[in-house]
């Protein structure tokens, strides 16, 4: 499964499950330019630009609002992060490389548009608050219609990954705009490269847009009360292991009023029924018992 059928699936599971899986509703891609093809700057920087990187994560929360041959949403764009390098492919720490967020703008839109003449997506801040007004906008635009720019747009849309992108495919221009005196820029450049990022946090094997346990317990084996049952702590397609079945039955227990050897209720029947699903063998849950 693509990386990008995996976005999708969580999605799916957001709205059919009410955001159950924690993670779903947050994306980034990032974008990657080996050159820059054309610059535009008020003020030019100190350091000779070489090429780019762009990360940018989006909520996908946020209503669309339908439009012919494209979606817009509103404060779907919750952060922008632009790494500049030179040209000895060193990052460029200071200005034109920077960080934008939602948090600090007083908006941000995002269109995503799917004609068959102007395939591409718009997404950028406006900090109308500040003073001068600054606004940060992210382009990508199918230039040359040699391959689609979208995986899907079944729901909130899916860019296709594109780990070599054809030469003059996709445009990326970074626009700076100001009202005051520090200096605007526009810098262009085709994009080599478009990529989700997808993270693991709890190394259970299940990426987080999928992962209904967040902070799974990951031994090699089941431990119950200290001991070792000798089980092996499996993962399932959500991202649970067998432990952490255990453990919520141990939460449950903590709430009792009275001490209790032996296996409770929950132990017991959480026991039952991983056997029931195909997870745990009889002989397995005999050394369950034991560990309980």
């Amino acid at each position: 499964m693509t990386k990008a059928k995996v976005l999708q699936a969580a999605l799916l599971a957001t709205a059919m499950f009410g955001g159950a899986a924690a993670e779903a509703d947050t994306l980034q891609l990032k974008l990657t330019s080996n050159t820059i093809d054309f610059n535009d700057f008020d003020v030019e920087p100190t350091t000779r630009l070489g090429n780019v990187e762009v990360v940018l994560t989006f909520d996908t929360t946020p209503e669309a609002i339908l439009m012919a041959d494209a979606t817009q949403y509103i404060n779907s764009l919750t952060d922008i992060k632009v790494t500049f390098f030179d040209d000895e492919g060193q990052p460029i720490t200071t200005a034109p490389s920077a960080e934008y967020s939602l948090a600090s703008a007083d908006y941000s839109s995002t269109l995503y548009r799917y004609g068959s003449s102007d395939e591409g997506f718009f997404a950028g801040f406006n900090y109308s608050d500040e003073s001068p007004d600054i606004f940060y906008n992210v382009e990508v635009s199918n230039f040359d219609d040699i391959a689609s720019l979208y995986e899907s747009l079944d729901g909130y849309p899916v860019v296709a990954e594109v780990a070599k992108a054809p030469q003059q495919a996709f445009l990326l221009t970074l626009t700076y705009l100001t009202t005051g005196q520090d200096g605007g820029y526009m810098v262009g450049s085709y994009l080599s490269s478009i990529e989700y990022i997808i993270t693991d946090a709890d190394g259970d094997g299940v990426t987080d847009a999928l992962d209904l346990c967040e902070a799974s317990i990951i031994d090699e084996t089941v431990v119950l009360n200290g001991i070792n049952s000798g089980v092996t702590n499996t993962v399932d397609a959500n991202g649970c292991s067998v432990a952490d079945q255990f453990a919520l039955c141990d939460i449950d227990r903590d709430g009792d009023d009275y001490s209790y050897r032996g296996p409770t209720y929950c132990a017991m029947m959480t026991t039952y029924d991983l056997y029931r699903q195909g997870v745990l063998t009889y002989t397995e849950v005999r050394m369950l018992r034991n560990a309980l």
